[in-house]
């Protein structure tokens, strides 16, 4: 089954959702990051890019540390396309079948560049995978290596997102009311985030019941 092609302040809600997965994640994992930016194309689509500065914080001189810096960046991208599945979910009421799933992957939100997250992913893994596994001669040995990390990778990085889901779901209602810099752009820096972010810890605070 397609999904349903959204429009609009639906759209715009849909792209700051899946960046703010990306900014909550990367700051989980240990990376700094920037703000967030949503944009209005010509053609009535919606782009947007979250600012992350995945720098290592140690050398990375060892298979390990190589491999536990690719697994986080792999981990903040992966987490766009969680929380994107998720808003879908939540806005149809039901759960997705796996050919939305799919869709959501294959044709997820598209930053500024004009990559998606899947693009990216598989670069990652493509390294990834050579740290960990053996070379193999065949196609469909290699794509099994990969489907098996990216899997993996997808599961961690949807674990540590259901932490801080709710928060998101504030932080994303907030960041929806902000004022557009032009028609064409909402830019939220850093330090409007981080009140944003304090913001929602405290309403989620207030509707939680007293133990």
């Amino acid at each position: 089954m397609a999904l349903p092609k959204v429009r609009g302040a639906r759209d715009e809600s849909r792209v700051i959702h899946h960046e703010l997965g990306h900014w909550l994640m990367a700051r989980e994992v240990g990376f700094d990051t920037g703000g967030v930016i949503v944009q209005r194309a010509p053609d009535g689509a919606i782009h947007g890019s979250a600012k992350v500065f995945p720098r290592a914080s140690v050398m990375l001189d060892t298979t390990g540390a190589i491999d536990d810096y690719l697994t986080r960046r792999v981990m903040v991208l992966c987490t766009g396309v969680i929380v994107e599945i998720e808003w879908y979910s939540k806005n149809l009421g039901r759960l997705l079948d796996e050919d939305e799933l799919a869709d959501v992957y294959e044709n997820g939100v598209i930053d500024v560049s004009g990559l998606s997250d899947k693009g990216k992913i598989e670069e990652l893994l493509v390294i990834l995978s050579g740290l960990r596994n053996k070379p193999v001669s065949e196609l469909p040995d290699f794509a099994a290596q990969i489907s098996d990390l990216f899997t993996e990778i997808y599961n961690q990085a949807k674990v540590k997102a259901e932490k801080f889901l709710d928060k998101l779901y504030v932080m994303a209602e907030i960041t929806s009311k902000e004022k557009w810099q032009s028609r064409e752009m909402l830019e939220v820096p850093l330090e409007r985030l981080l009140e944003i972010e304090s913001l929602s810890e405290t309403r989620l605070k207030m509707m939680s019941p007293a133990i």
